[in-house]
């Protein structure tokens, strides 16, 4: 897809940013993913500015929130890791 009209897709991408959606899907919220590993080693304001991206999807659902992570994930060389539930998922009670 070529995009030739920046100015509409940067008005179309932040009204997205903006826009309330009945049912949100979050895919992959494992250590390493999300947050990304380059976070959680640089930490500071990346792990805030992870924090941020979260708090923002969870904020887009009005009705249903899902969200999934894995147990075990191939690796780019072609093992599987058993991954753990997201450090930031554990902030929240049950």
């Amino acid at each position: 897809m070529l995009i030739k009209d920046w100015e509409y897709l940067e008005d179309k991408l932040s009204m997205g940013h903006m826009a309330l959606f009945d049912i949100v899907f979050i895919v992959g919220m494992d250590d390493e993913t999300f947050p990304d590993y380059r976070a959680v080693r640089n930490g500071g304001i990346e792990m805030t500015q992870e924090k941020n991206n979260l708090y923002v999807a969870f904020t887009r659902a009005k009705r249903f929130l899902y969200i999934t992570w894995p147990q075990k994930r191939m690796m780019p060389w072609g093992n599987y890791r058993t991954r753990q539930i997201s450090q930031f998922l554990k902030l929240f009670n049950d």
